[in-house]
């Protein structure tokens, strides 16, 4: 279907070029695997339920037995490329939500405002002390539609196609090359895959699939036929496709399921885990394929729900996308967001896709809208890509309510005309906070508490996915925090500016802010602190990234912490330094780059949104 599948191709015919470590599939783990739930962004932090051997580098697959009883010793923070056993686990209960409806979208300036409707979130609206003492000065900052990549959202790349600007990766894990044997689940395999040039350093959204659409079913594991018997069905045109209703395919694939989940739901690098291994490209259709008798072959509701809920029960960290947000199976899920394979300005199912999302609003709070561009010929391309740069993509991009995209023939080169349109539409995707203002005192005592908060709105078009850390410090003049402390607020409840009412609502004598604002703020303590002027600083980043780490995660530095729509001047590391005075004289923000530091933690990152001179003795 698209470039990048054609490529997996050639890189699953390799597999075996690379050094790899197996271990058997074992029943016992039932029990080890149902483990406690830890933050979704931060999964290699977990503690896993047992220890696993050492991985060797052998000449040839090697096959390495987990022991009879499950150990609690806790492993290394990163996950490295071993096999274990994974079986499903109790089924996992959502919250429920209550959802709104009858919503309205008028475009303007390729943004687009809500009119009417309640939304199904919350206010996220934290306040720590509503009258501080000495009293709070209100600092702003100039606007912009964003920074030219933050994480989680964006343009992404696939396979070998990648571009500066990209934080997201997609990739598809050939089902035959992850479980070579029945049992026997080669991990170094997919790592290979993570870090092909589209995904590596970046978050990456994977799809475990069985068929292409061909004449060979080369994807699906030859165990499958030859030792389980599963059939492969012929039809018209000598096309194949494997028997999904098959319940022995169901029992392996939900075992495939749940090595995978072992694995990466907890993985720092993983954004989403699509739902692959049923229909052509692991799509959960079969379009393509028609009997010799003219009948065509349909996964059954059965089959379905089984393959979902194998992903819903042992996926309990990671966000989960379904194709189709019509299909019956899926749209009763409240685990899912979705991915759409067509996306084109001129594809009525890709049409279909958007208005089913804008039409169900409430679906962006489950999981992230996503996709890709399908393969194009030159005269298509000819014919779509000036209509989606200029004007199409940011209603296909709102009306969807997309957070990722893979570019595909529509990605634009640095250089090439209309690049600053193509990133214009990137910076539109997912989530984009702007500082409205900051309330902190100028000057304070040694013996004062400071409190400070900042007004963020979001001005894209969907929620973050997961739930980031929102800390405030004071750096000194090194830009190192001197003191700090963390929010209390829940992004993921911050919806997008087209799911929003034009104006706030009053509670009372209490102003509640529309749901696409929200006001972190917390108390920073000042008595261990020498006098002397201080920058107050914000920073909203991957849980665990800040932690020290025996192994660095795998991730780029910049994909670890979000930056604002605020004018900003980044503060390099090495000369050119402006003063803080004249960059908030004129109403910006100063940026502190982010980096790994010596003992895998994450340094910096820091917005500064202005000074604060602390009194007292030393």
């Amino acid at each position: 279907m698209n470039t990048h599948r054609q490529l997996n191709k050639i890189i699953v015919a390799h597999r075996w070029s690379a050094q790899v470590t197996v271990i058997s599939l074992m029943s016992f783990l039932l029990q080890a695997c149902n483990r406690d739930a830890v933050n979704a962004g931060s999964p290699a932090l977990a503690t896993a339920p047992l220890t696993l051997p050492t991985p060797t580098t052998p000449t040839t697959p090697t096959t390495v037995t987990t022991p009879s009883t499950p150990s609690t010793s806790t492993p290394s923070l990163v996950p490295t490329p071993v096999t274990a056993t994974a079986t499903a686990t109790a089924p996992v209960t959502a919250p429920v939500v209550s959802s709104d409806k009858g919503m309205t979208v008028s475009e303007s300036n390729n943004t687009a405002v809500l009119k009417g409707g309640v939304s199904p979130f919350k206010n996220a609206l934290t306040k720590l002390d509503p009258s501080p003492n000495p009293p709070t000065t209100a600092h702003t900052y100039k606007f912009n539609n964003g920074p030219l990549k933050n994480p989680l959202k964006g343009w992404s790349g696939a396979q070998f196609y990648t571009n500066p600007e990209w934080t997201v990766g997609h990739q598809y894990i050939d089902w035959s090359g992850f479980e070579p044997s029945q049992g026997h689940f080669d991990y170094p395999f997919v790592e290979n895959i993570i870090n092909q040039p589209g995904s590596k350093g970046k978050h990456v959204v994977l799809r475990l699939f069985c068929d292409f659409w061909s004449n060979v079913p080369t994807h699906c594991p030859q165990w499958i036929r030859d030792q389980i018997g599963v059939a492969t069905i012929t039809g018209k045109d000598n096309a194949k496709i494997t028997d999904y209703n098959d319940t022995r395919y169901v029992d392996r694939a939900k075992s495939a399921i749940a090595a995978l989940a072992y694995q990466y739901d907890k993985d720092p690098r993983v954004m989403a885990f699509e739902l692959g291994l049923l229909g052509y490209f692991g799509e959960w259709h079969t379009a393509r394929f028609t009997n010799l008798d003219g009948s065509g072959y349909n996964i059954s509701t059965d089959t379905k729900s089984a393959i979902l809920n194998a992903y819903e029960t042992n996926f309990t960290q990671k966000k989960l996308e379904g194709r189709y947000p019509w299909d019956e199976t899926l749209k009763k899920s409240t685990r899912i967001g979705f991915h759409n394979d067509v996306f084109n300005p001129n594809n009525s199912q890709s049409n279909d896709f958007n208005n089913n999302i804008f039409d169900h609003p409430d679906l962006v709070k489950y999981g992230p809208i996503g996709g890709e561009v399908p393969d194009r010929n030159n005269d298509e391309l000819k014919a779509e890509k000036p209509l989606l740069l200029h004007g199409a993509g940011a209603t296909m991009i709102n009306n969807g309510h997309y957070s990722y995209m893979f570019a595909g023939a529509y990605n634009v080169n640095p250089g090439e005309t209309d690049y600053d349109k193509f990133l214009d539409l990137s910076k539109l995707m997912g989530y984009n906070y702007q500082i409205k203002s900051a309330n902190f005192a100028d000057t304070l005592s040694k013996q004062d508490t400071m409190y400070v908060d900042i007004e963020v709105e979001n001005i894209g078009v969907a929620p973050i996915s997961y739930d980031w850390n929102v800390e405030f410090a004071l750096l000194n003049n090194k830009y190192e925090p001197v003191t700090s402390s963390q929010a209390d607020c829940s992004l993921t409840k911050v919806l997008g500016q087209n799911d929003v009412k034009p104006s706030t609502t009053t509670s009372g004598s209490t102003e509640v802010p529309p749901p696409n604002v929200v006001k972190p703020s917390t108390n920073l303590i000042l008595s261990k602190l020498s006098p002397g002027d201080y920058k107050v600083a914000v920073r909203i980043s991957q849980p665990g990234a800040t932690e020290k780490k025996d192994v660095l995660w795998g991730l780029d530095a910049r994909n670890v912490y979000i930056q604002f729509a605020n004018e900003s001047v980044i503060l390099p590391e090495k000369g050119g330094i402006p003063t803080l005075t004249e960059v908030n004289i004129d109403h910006k923000l100063l940026v502190v780059e982010g980096k790994w530091g010596s003992d895998n933690e994450f340094i910096g990152g820091w917005s500064v949104l202005g000074t604060a001179t602390v009194t007292g003795p030393k």
